[in-house]
């Protein structure tokens, strides 16, 4: 199995994301498993995805499975299993003698930003968000291909793109940052039925003075509150590793303990 994983190595939650991405290729070498649990009817598999971008020395198992449809109450079950998504496929992170990667969710009721965070609101108060179902958009392409050379040195083709975040099994939307005429950000989210599960952001470089990840987390945040949602599910929060131990800011927060969530 081959991957393209994007690692966001500034530790600086201005630029955030979430590195756990695959591009599935199965092969020979992948082995047949089963499925994430008893409920499911057919199987998943346990691939090899390279090394661990955080850890070192360590390597990247999951057990993965595709979907072509699913329920939104499906996938908050999921996720309360430690399963996120990435296109069409579904994982669980299974690397051996690790378990570093926790879920993480933020209580988006009770949540009151810090300082740090309300100073990125007022240097944002200039932008203009517009929501939509995700599907293909020429300049958000862009802008995405755009970050992803600043950030990984990775050039992403239209396929990638869309296999990554746009092909969907679940209802997924893009919140477009503007200012003014110019688009600077884009973050894409699932709408379930409890929850918002934050997929993915990504920034115009030239802008990263204004903290876009800390204001579009906070938006995400108030989205869900407009919503009458409970949560904002905000991938994985890795204690040892400044590149994902930011999430930890919004508070407050809960990790996933095998099947149980205990706040931090």
């Amino acid at each position: 199995m081959t991957d393209h994983m994007q690692a966001d190595d500034s530790g600086d939650e201005s630029k955030r994301d979430d590195p756990f991405r695959l591009t599935i290729e199965f092969s020979q070498s992948d082995t047949k498993i089963g499925s994430f649990d008893s409920a499911d009817v057919s199987g998943a598999f346990e691939t090899y995805n390279g090394p661990c971008p955080y850890i070192p020395f360590g390597v990247w198992i999951t057990r993965t499975r595709h979907y072509d449809d699913m329920a939104p109450e499906e996938y908050e079950r999921l996720l309360n299993k430690g399963v996120r998504r990435s296109g069409h496929y579904f994982y669980q992170n299974r690397c051996p003698g690790c378990s570093e990667c926790r879920l993480i969710k933020i209580d988006v009721r009770r949540f009151e930003p810090s300082r740090s965070q309300r100073r990125a609101m007022k240097k944002n108060r200039d932008i203009v968000i517009r929501r939509r179902s995700a599907g293909f958009d020429q300049e958000e392409f862009e802008l995405y291909q755009k970050y992803c050379m600043d950030r990984h040195d990775h050039f992403p083709d239209e396929i990638d793109y869309s296999q990554f975040l746009i092909e969907s099994p679940v209802d997924t939307e893009i919140m477009s940052y503007y200012l003014e005429d110019r688009l600077v950000g884009l973050g894409w989210i699932d709408i379930l039925v409890k929850s918002i599960s934050s997929v993915y952001f990504a920034f115009d470089p030239e802008y990263e003075s204004r903290s876009l990840g800390v204001f579009s987390m906070i938006k995400e945040i108030e989205l869900c509150r407009e919503m009458n949602k409970d949560w904002l599910h905000a991938g994985f929060w890795v204690k040892s590793s400044p590149k994902m131990a930011y999430k930890a800011n919004y508070r407050p927060c809960f990790i996933l303990n095998g099947e149980t969530w205990r706040e931090l």
